[in-house]
């Protein structure tokens, strides 16, 4: 499984695994339109479906990234986060060479604490729809920001590779098998490879919390006894 390591072995990886050479061709039985073959399908479906749940299961490392490519508006509430973003880590103002994290509330507490759009440099935020970031109090300058963030999965094409599929190909070629074991009505495989889904998603995110977490002191244990 290690030499699986582009788009084009993916697709030849999923078709041994289902033993089937018919499903890489396009239909284009309704032309105009060209329907990409059942392969590819169930590999952009398991795109969607290892991100959301790699983002459910509290992100990976190797999802991480830090982008200083931001900046506040004066006047302006709203800050447009990068097209790849999958979710907040830290959101911080450069002030002074000083990093300043802003505390995340939800919108409804936001503007409970703030219903007016005083100025001043920012302290809380909130995010509404995929990529804005809603400050209080408004920015009165412009005020460079740090984001740390999960970068969303790169979409699998000809030419491309993310790091799931580069280190960790037998996560896309269970996801995408469990895909499509459902849409070929293959009743007797899909709890298989859902099985073998789950179990490699839960190793992979084991490694990465014993490599975050490990140097993180234990809580002590408060020991009770009930008479």
């Amino acid at each position: 499984m290690s030499a699986v390591d582009t788009y084009e072995e993916l697709q030849s990886a999923i078709g041994d695994a289902a033993n089937r050479d018919d499903l890489f061709d396009n239909v284009t039985a309704y032309s105009p339109a060209v329907i990409d073959g059942m392969i590819k399908r169930v590999i952009a479906d398991a795109t969607t479906g290892i991100q959301r749940d790699l983002l459910a299961r509290g992100g990976h490392k190797n999802m991480e990234t830090v982008s200083d490519a931001l900046a506040t508006v004066a006047g302006t509430e709203t800050v447009t986060l990068p097209s790849d973003f999958g979710g907040q880590r830290a959101f911080m103002i450069t002030a002074n060479s000083d990093y300043v994290p802003l505390e995340f509330l939800d919108p409804t507490t936001l503007y409970k604490q703030y219903p007016s759009s005083v100025t001043g440099q920012p302290e809380k935020f909130t995010i509404t729809g995929t990529v804005t970031a809603r400050l209080r109090p408004v920015a009165d300058a412009a005020y460079p920001i740090r984001l740390i963030y999960y970068q969303t999965l790169t979409v699998l094409a000809a030419g491309t590779d993310n790091w799931v599929l580069t280190g960790h190909p037998d996560i896309y070629v269970s996801r995408a098998m469990w895909r499509l074991s459902m849409l070929l009505e293959n009743d007797a495989r899909i709890q298989f490879w859902k099985g073998d889904y789950d179990q490699l998603m839960s190793d992979l995110m084991g490694d990465d919390r014993n490599v975050r977490w490990a140097g993180v002191p234990a809580m002590p244990q408060l020991q009770v006894s009930i008479a």
